[in-house]
């Protein structure tokens, strides 16, 4: 993976993820527990982008894709794959 394709998604040397969690399992849906890893397609998705670029993830759980969206644009997260809200 080119170096300057890294430093521009992952800057930290890690990748910052921001995901959704559902209260209910869905085809989105992020599990929300200590010790308990996130599933569901958003979290694939992440997990194969992480691989990619052979960065480890941090996992950063939000309730609504606003705040995963306010997330990206601060800076606070490198990326984030979200369900579509009203």
């Amino acid at each position: 993976m080119n170096a300057d394709i890294i430093e521009e998604v992952a800057p930290t040397g890690r990748l910052r993820v921001a995901l959704v969690f559902a209260p209910e399992k869905s085809i989105f849906f992020v599990a929300k527990g200590e010790n308990v890893m996130p599933q569901g397609v958003t979290a694939d998705i992440a997990a194969a982008l992480g691989a990619k670029l052979g960065v480890p993830i941090d996992y950063v759980l939000v309730p609504n894709s606003g705040l995963a969206t306010d997330a990206v644009e601060s800076g606070a997260v490198d990326v984030s794959f979200m369900p579509v809200d009203e």
